[in-house]
């Protein structure tokens, strides 16, 4: 049985590219025709640089990443 993990770590790629290496090795199938939220943390005003914040890449690459699976629009 060939089964895809629920937790996955990827790094030294940059936010984007980290968040979809990661997201591809997890199965995200379950998402299809379902409403997806999608919730970054906030925490204060601070260049996303300084990890205080979710980066925006990051977000972005979660969206980008969970469209492919068609959740509900």
């Amino acid at each position: 049985m060939d089964r895809k993990p629920i937790v996955s770590i990827a790094g030294k790629q940059g936010p984007f590219k980290n968040i979809v290496s990661a997201l591809e090795k997890i199965d995200l199938s379950g998402v299809k025709g379902k409403s997806v939220l999608i919730k970054p943390n906030i925490g204060r005003k601070a260049l996303p640089e300084h990890g205080y914040n979710t980066h925006p890449l990051a977000i972005a690459a979660v969206i980008e990443t969970v469209r492919k699976y068609n959740p509900l629009k």
